[in-house]
């Protein structure tokens, strides 16, 4: 017969066993219960799921843009910037009215040629004029005359 001491420690040694047993192996060495296990996981997934509403949400409603859209925008901007000068230099020229009414008889796709050759879509600095801009300023040049 084994005295009471004997049999505590050899349920303690039993019960030691079984939550081994009970315990998941995860790579790296630690080791784990599978309530635990189960806890991580959702919590990973909650991490995951929340990252997402939040990417979906700010670029939705937020504001935010990525880098290709942040550089069309700002590209617009200085073009619009560029064909404001280009049309302040058009009216500066002393003659503007009569230009202007030569600018509106000609076809539209003749009337950035037009100002390529007036030079008033050179930007001060600048010693070749851009398509865009002298585009931009006629459609800007037409506007005034609506």
């Amino acid at each position: 017969m084994s005295t009471p001491e004997e049999r505590i420690r050899k349920k303690a040694e039993e019960l030691d066993e079984r939550e081994k047993k009970r315990q998941v192996q995860v790579p790296g060495g630690i080791s784990m219960k599978p309530e635990t296990g189960g806890k991580v996981k959702f919590g990973v997934w909650g991490f995951i799921c929340g990252a997402v509403i939040t990417m979906i949400i700010g670029f939705a409603w937020g504001g935010w843009t990525t880098g290709g859209t942040g550089r069309q925008r700002t590209e617009e901007a200085v073009l619009a910037t560029r064909a404001a000068i280009c049309v302040a230099q058009f009216i500066k020229d002393p003659n503007y009215k009569e230009k202007l009414k030569e600018l509106t008889a000609l076809s539209s796709y003749e009337r950035s040629a037009f100002i390529e050759k007036g030079g008033w879509d050179k930007m001060p600095g600048e010693q070749k004029p851009s398509f865009d801009v002298s585009r931009a300023c006629a459609d800007g040049l037409e506007y005034l005359t609506k």
